[in-house]
């Protein structure tokens, strides 16, 4: 009888023991669904924030003004969602109003517009991705921290019938990888446009290597925006190899996978 009763208290320990463990993965996927509050809203803003750069490229500054009024509508309802310490918040909020106040500037400072934006859509994209940005967020996209941030919210899976929130991690990683994409694009688009090529190889080496980390996820999404972007990267690179790469075909190619992106990401 004694013998029974120590395996009953035995089994019982380890149910026990059990229902804490699924305690505490119910709790690290709780904390994840959290961190991934607001990214859509990111995303919005940094559409918007690219627009408004195109607009202040080609020097129509009332477009960006309208462009960069919705970033900053954007922001109202992604401020309230993001798991982001007060003093990120701020920072976003003072890059936000330094633009805004100068938009309004008679005439504009194109070039720090130019730059104020581009950090700002570094700045937003950490933020998307979990990390505490700096005030030079956008020069930070590198493999490494698109790597750690497409792995910081795969948890192992739980016993005992807790759920793990598979879609919500695929989701987060496809746009984690789809901000740190945009950027590299971004910057391999403005390196071409002052014909600085070897910063462009650069800059897309990163967007290459992230393609080949979440394609797969966008081929699920859509096979013909694979299969175009997918070409677009092997062309691009192809062609920034060459001794004098084409600046026109470059940044046409550029163009339509900025625009492919930006389909697939609104799927």
């Amino acid at each position: 009888m004694n013998a029974i009763n120590s395996k009953l208290v035995l089994f019982g320990a380890v149910c026990l023991l059990s229902a804490c463990g699924v305690q505490d993965q119910a709790a690290k996927v709780q904390e994840n669904v959290q961190k991934v509050g607001g990214t859509q809203e990111l995303l919005g803003m940094t559409k918007g924030i690219k627009q408004t750069l195109t607009a202040v490229k080609s020097g129509d500054f009332d477009t960006a003004k309208q462009e960069f009024s919705s970033v900053q509508e954007g922001w109202k309802g992604a401020s309230t969602k993001l798991n982001a310490s007060p003093e990120t918040v701020t920072n976003i909020k003072g890059n936000l109003q330094t633009i805004a106040t100068d938009l309004k500037a008679s005439p504009p400072d194109k070039a720090k517009l130019v730059s104020n934006l581009q950090n700002l859509s570094g700045s937003l994209g950490n933020l998307a991705k979990g990390e505490e940005p700096t005030q030079n967020a956008s020069t930070e996209t590198t493999e490494d921290t698109t790597q750690n941030a497409s792995t910081e919210t795969a948890e192992e899976n739980p016993t005992g019938g807790a759920e793990t929130p598979a879609s919500t991690d695929q989701t987060q990683t496809f746009t984690n990888n789809l901000l740190a994409m945009q950027d590299a694009l971004a910057k391999t688009n403005t390196a071409v446009e002052s014909n600085d090529f070897s910063t462009a190889k650069t800059s897309f080496s990163e967007a290459r290597q992230t393609w080949f980390k979440f394609g797969g996820i966008v081929k699920e999404k859509s096979a013909d925006s694979y299969q175009t972007l997918d070409q677009g990267v092997s062309t691009v690179n192809t062609a920034l190899n060459q001794t004098e790469p084409t600046q026109d075909s470059l940044l046409s190619e550029l163009q339509t996978m900025t625009s492919e992106l930006d389909a697939v990401s609104g799927e």
